[in-house]
């Protein structure tokens, strides 16, 4: 049985009532990024464009793990506890099946088109993005020193039909790219453009993690994944919709347009280097998953946020030997850089560690960290608020730390000397609003919520006949 694939997904969303299909013709430039934002923000819906003006055998599918729903769905998770089935998933070792490739792409059921930007039907997100841009590509290449595939998720800005720029390279996509350059070569890319949503989130915890793109994406399915290799050597998922491949030159920069990040700010350009695209191949029923990026409920800002909250878990799962944790969540709507960490501390001092932990994790995107107790929503930020109001000493329980890495959409962290505005150092604090510990009894009972006694057991509907 093979691996679900992003078109069984799109029929489960649309199952789910979870999906809308567009069947006019909309202009993929100035109204599909339009009418995807209505169709999410008004309905809660992902949106599947069949008929993109001038791309006419082609479908656009948008905002397709833009909120919780969608991700539990996408995963297969039932309730609410996404981020620990997902931390159990990875602990799971699934094979990778190396598919011998064809001698032609359309044995594999590929089609070779002309490689030309202007066959994709790319838009841009808002009308600060003067060029047309992939907010999120899976990314793969070749360490040249150890063999190894190294993955990320990149963003682009297409400069003219056969050039883009390249940004948001993680810290080991950059590693590698240093290495090539170091060498006078140029990095072979590979750039996806159209697969499940477990392949983003997996490129999109590479980003954070130095780990195995294919494995990771395979227990995150809960399934054996079959790979091909790329006339450049690259392997990638054999059921992926449409793959691009070239080379970042070795030599060559370009100053990128003002964009929009998560955090809804404007992003000033940068040089930056640039992908040279060579081969470019699509199966005959891929979707194009044009990412959704921005502020709040997005495509881009859901992956972020699920990548933080598996790379945290993770991270403080082996504190002090095991942390009685609950829930971690991520605010997309914060551009993550608002974490709550629920959890039950057992000593006294443990949930400073905790949070210590949570701020000092592989992943830096973190600015302030919350804890919480077992009876707070960590997903509901006015539970969160009423916590940090009720149960925070702010002499005791508030610490700012300085001088830590911070992401390049961390706008009030300071550019490092000699290095570009990728590299930033701010700070970061958190608030401890749990409860006294599990071990002092008396003084934990002091700051329970008063609740009416049977509140849990009443069910409506027995009084409303």
């Amino acid at each position: 049985m093979s691996a679900p694939t992003l078109n069984e997904y799109l029929s489960k969303l649309r199952e789910q009532d979870i999906l809308v299909d567009v069947n006019v013709s909309v202009d993929p430039i100035v109204e599909l990024p339009e009418v995807s934002a209505k169709i999410q923000d008004e309905l809660q819906q992902a949106g599947l464009f069949t008929h993109p003006r001038d791309f006419a055998d082609w479908s656009i599918a948008r905002n397709i793990i833009a909120d919780r729903r969608k991700a539990l769905s996408a995963f297969n998770v039932e309730g609410s506890d996404i981020v620990g089935v997902l931390c159990d998933r990875l602990k799971v070792h699934r094979d990778i099946h190396e598919t011998e490739a064809g001698d032609s792409a359309s044995e594999d059921g590929y089609q070779a088109l002309d490689p030309s930007f202007s066959k994709i039907p790319l838009q841009g997100i808002s009308s600060v993005d003067k060029t047309r841009s992939i907010e999120a590509a899976i990314a793969l290449t070749i360490d040249p020193e150890t063999g190894a595939v190294c993955a990320g998720l990149t963003r682009h800005q297409i400069v003219d039909s056969k050039n883009a720029t390249v940004s948001d390279l993680s810290r080991n996509l950059e590693r590698v790219r240093q290495r090539y350059t170091a060498q006078s070569s140029d990095m072979p890319l590979l750039l996806i453009l159209s697969a499940h949503p477990a392949y983003y989130l997996a490129a999109q915890i590479c980003n954070d993690l130095e780990a195995d793109f294919f494995e990771m994406a395979a227990s995150l399915l809960d399934h054996q994944i079959a790979v091909l290799k790329s006339e450049g050597g690259i392997l990638f998922p054999i059921d992926c919709g449409i793959v691009l491949e070239g080379v970042i030159a070795s030599a060559r920069w370009h100053l990128e347009q003002p964009s929009i990040d998560i955090t809804g700010l404007q992003r000033d350009g940068r040089n930056v280097p640039v992908f040279i695209l060579k081969r470019l191949w699509r199966r005959r029923d891929a979707v194009y998953v044009s990412a959704s990026s921005g502020d709040g409920a997005s495509d881009v800002a859901q992956l972020q946020a699920l990548a933080t909250e598996i790379v945290l878990w993770r991270h403080i799962d082996n504190v002090e030997g095991g942390i009685d944790l609950l829930d971690i969540r991520c605010h997309p709507s914060t551009g993550n850089n608002v974490v709550v960490v629920k959890f039950r501390p057992k000593l006294g001092g443990q949930s400073k560690t905790v949070l210590m932990a949570a701020l000092s994790s592989p992943s830096i995107r973190p600015k302030i960290v919350v804890g919480v107790d077992e009876d707070v929503d960590a997903g509901d930020l006015r539970d969160v608020i009423w916590s940090i109001a009720s149960r925070t000493h702010a002499q005791h329980d508030v610490a700012v730390l300085k001088n830590f890495m911070a992401p390049a959409t961390d706008l009030t962290a300071q550019t490092v000397f000699g290095q570009d505005d990728m590299a930033r150092l701010g700070s970061k604090f958190f608030i401890d609003s749990t409860m006294a510990p599990l071990s002092q009894t008396e003084r934990r009972a002091t700051f329970e919520r008063a609740m009416p006694k049977n509140l849990n057991e009443v069910k409506l509907a027995d009084y409303l006949r």
